[in-house]
């Protein structure tokens, strides 16, 4: 399962590859796919936009202290220019893979809508 807040990783690059090479089924929801999509769309428009979350988060903790609340606890979770860099180049590697594979799709009007 993929879903907009999840990464592109390694791992799950590696995966469609271990499946080309092993001459494998894929097996997706049309959900999956279309937020996959829909997460490559958002990677490219960060990067093309320059608007970084990691960026962002300075003006949230403006506001959250303007405003007097509790400052956030900082997470190694944020995300800068190389890591969205790193996952776009991973996305467009697994769609290149998948316009190499022949595409099966069952519910079509789910995927179109």
């Amino acid at each position: 399962r993929f879903d907009r807040r999840a990464s592109v990783t390694i791992e799950l690059l590696d995966k469609v590859r271990a499946a080309v090479t092993e001459r494998a089924v894929l097996l997706s929801t049309p959900a999956a796919v279309k937020a996959f999509l829909l997460k490559l769309l958002e990677l490219l428009h960060l990067l093309d936009t320059g608007q970084y979350p990691k960026n962002l988060n300075s003006i949230g903790e403006k506001m959250r202290r303007v405003m007097r609340l509790k400052p956030r606890k900082v997470t190694d979770d944020r995300i800068d220019k190389a890591s969205l860099q790193q996952q776009a180049a991973r996305a467009v590697a697994l769609l290149q893979l998948w316009k190499s594979g022949v595409g099966i799709i069952d519910e079509v009007d789910v995927v179109l809508h």
